[in-house]
């Protein structure tokens, strides 16, 4: 029971080690939670958020602009 609750603690120990190389803060964007993102060919990056809000960055992140022209809201 004592291998088997260090082994537990060794695996979560090393998903959280291994998901901080990964997080990085950006300055946005801000418009509820995150639901989902996606980078086109061009390198642009598009996140939907919460608030059925569309921000896009067209610099890596370091900026980002709220888009509501041709997105239609479903409510």
């Amino acid at each position: 029971m004592r291998t088997l609750k260090i082994s537990l603690l060794v695996f979560i120990l090393s998903i959280t080690i291994s998901a901080q190389d990964f997080w990085e803060q950006t300055s946005g964007p801000f418009g509820g939670t995150t639901l989902s993102f996606a980078e086109n060919s061009t390198g642009k990056i598009f996140v939907g958020t919460s608030w059925n809000l569309v921000f896009i960055s067209q610099d890596n992140g370091v900026n980002w602009t709220q888009s509501d022209s041709g997105f239609i809201n479903p409510y």
